[in-house]
């Protein structure tokens, strides 16, 4: 987002990081993302195996990206269960 709008192009370099809340221990890290939305600025990461959230456990994810030649970050609350 920008201004409050989502954004289309000018995204660069995302990356993710998944917390859980409850400890501030890694699920894991250096995730990359990758661009399904096209026009709606959509990003995904397929996690596997160990790197999988656990049902009733909430966890942080932490969204890094270059928007415009900035580095922004934003933490959003996730879990399988919500």
């Amino acid at each position: 987002l920008k201004n409050g709008q989502p954004l289309t192009t000018g995204i660069t370099s995302p990356s993710l990081r998944v917390v859980k809340a409850a400890d501030g221990t890694d699920l894991f890290t250096g995730g990359t993302l990758t661009d399904f939305g096209g026009s709606i600025g959509y990003y995904r990461h397929n996690a596997t195996g160990a790197n999988q959230v656990t049902s009733g456990v909430a966890y942080l994810a932490v969204i890094t990206a270059a928007i415009d030649g900035a580095t922004r970050t934003i933490v959003q609350p996730v879990g399988r269960d919500s």
